[in-house]
């Protein structure tokens, strides 16, 4: 049986749980992130854009790994100008961002 609740809390990441649940026990889950949301709101805006950019150019650091994590939307383990234009393009164009799997 898969049982998932999804979520998300103030100052984290949103996430969705996934738990594989046999006979009354966890036996496995797993926890999605929503890339591109550094934020916690379950969105993709404005506001980490301006996050995510200002973290890139050195004006303020994203220090939660939660958001770090978040915020590389190319998925190469960097935050750089590649995920700041991915992001950009979201906002701006509505240009999906790639969900890693």
């Amino acid at each position: 049986m898969i049982v998932s609740n999804g979520h998300f809390q103030r100052n984290r990441r949103y996430d969705f749980e996934v738990q594989n649940i046999v006979g009354g026990n966890v036996v496995d889950s797993i926890t999605l992130v929503l890339y591109g949301d550094v934020t916690g709101d379950g969105k993709v805006n404005l506001s980490d854009l301006n996050t995510v950019s200002n973290h890139v150019v050195g004006v303020a650091t994203i220090t939660n790994p939660d958001f770090l994590e978040a915020a590389d939307v190319n998925h190469d383990g960097s935050i750089g100008i590649a995920d700041v234009n991915i992001i950009s393009n979201h906002v701006f164009s509505g240009i999906p961002i790639s969900q890693k799997i």
